[in-house]
């Protein structure tokens, strides 16, 4: 079910959980940071599989995801900030 965040931000995103389809995008924002920041202490691009992996292991229909997992969401539409 998608969440408001209108009372923390300037707009009204709205949230769901991530799936399988998300996982492209979610691996090439996260090979970004690899190959261009210190953000991580990964330093090889992370594959497909890697990612689904880790995907998995974080499910909540997984029966071995620790129970305070953080789920993953993302936003249903893209929206950037005001400028400041």
């Amino acid at each position: 079910m998608p969440i408001s965040m209108s009372e923390v931000l300037p707009w009204n995103p709205m949230i769901r959980p991530a799936t399988v389809a998300d996982l492209g995008a979610i691996r090439d924002i996260y090979n970004f940071y690899v190959a261009n920041s210190t953000c991580t202490y990964q330093i090889e691009p992370e594959t497909e599989a890697e990612r689904l992996a880790w995907f998995r292991e974080r499910s909540p229909a997984h029966a071995a995801a620790p129970v305070n997992t953080a789920r993953l969401l993302v936003p249903l539409e893209a929206k950037r900030l005001p400028a400041q």
